[in-house]
This record gives C-alpha cells, structure tokens and sequence, in this order.
C-alpha cells in the first residue's frame, strides 16, 4: 500500500516536471555556448526550488497518509480481534460452567452411592470373624502377630483366640513367613 502511494507521488510530481522540461527545451534551442540570460537563470532556480518543496511536500502528504491508513487498520483490527475474543471468552464460559454442573450432578451422585458401599463391606468385615476376615486375607481390629508356623503367619485376636492368615506379604508390603 505504501509503494502505491509512492507512485502515485512519482507520477503526480513527474507530470508537473514534464510541462516545466517542455519550457526549458525551448529555451535550450538557443545557442548552448553562449551565456544564458539572466531571466533564464532566475527561473530554472525557481523551477528547482518550487519542485524541491513540491517533493517534499508530496512524500509528507503520503506519509500522513500511510500514518493515517495504519493507524484506522491497527483500529479496527484491534476491535475486532476484542470483539472476537469476547464472544470466544463467553462460550468457553457457557461451556465450562456445563462440564462443571454435569460433574458437580456425577460427583455428588458418586459421593452418595460410595459411603454406602464402604459402610456395608466394614459391616460384612466385622460380621465375618477373625476366622473368616483372615480366610479374605483381612485381619480383624486388634489381632497381633505371634509367629510363623510352616510358612503361616499365626495371629492373636482381641479375644485371645489364635489363627492362621494367608496374607503373606502383610499390610506393608513385606513377607512376615519366608521360607
């Protein structure tokens, strides 16, 4: 855009240096070893001054203008671009407040239905007995470990009462029995 406005700057100031060229043609058919008058002289000085401020005169006015271009374009772009990404913040908006209350309804669904699963499994733990818990591999509340006879690990409840747990590698992840 800035070299079309070049141009035409160009071709608005090589027109008025046509018709001045055309005047110094004529004037140029006289004799070129002779000295020129001194009209001749003081009107090529003015012709060269006039075109000097003409040309400068041109490019500050396309400058002004390219100035001007950009600075509507940087504008409206800007606009735009705010306007675009107001529109783009409030749907992410609209769409993260629906994830989070589809979530919020899963989780608070999900927190109802666990406690009551975990309630009923204690309940089934504690019903079973130390014989049984260990037959699951659980240890009943209060049992200690006593020793290990054949690779089993024997255990002492609350009550007294020994018995035997498969749960070879303990609640820590290490063998209690190693053969």
């Amino acid at each position: 855009m800035r070299t079309r406005f070049r141009k035409t700057g160009v071709v608005i100031l090589l027109a008025l240096l046509g018709q001045a060229v055309s005047a110094q043609e004529v004037a140029v058919n006289r004799d070129p070893f002779s000295a020129p008058d001194i009209g001749e002289v003081v009107r090529a000085a003015d012709y060269d001054r006039v075109a000097k401020i003409t040309a400068e005169l041109v490019e500050q006015k396309l400058s002004d203008l390219e100035q001007s271009i950009i600075t509507e374009v940087e504008r409206r772009l800007s606009s735009m671009l705010d306007r675009r990404l107001t529109e783009f913040s409030q749907q992410m908006d609209e769409r993260m407040e629906a994830r989070l209350s589809e979530m919020a309804g899963v989780v608070s669904g999900l927190r109802d239905e666990v406690p009551a699963e975990i309630e009923r499994a204690i309940a089934e733990r504690v019903r079973a007995g130390s014989s049984d818990a260990a037959a699951m591999g659980l240890l009943p509340e209060g049992s200690a470990f006593v020793a290990c006879v054949d690779g089993k690990a024997l255990y002492r409840d609350a009550g007294g009462s020994t018995f035997y747990a498969d749960d070879s590698m303990g609640g820590s992840g290490v063998s209690r029995c190693s053969n």
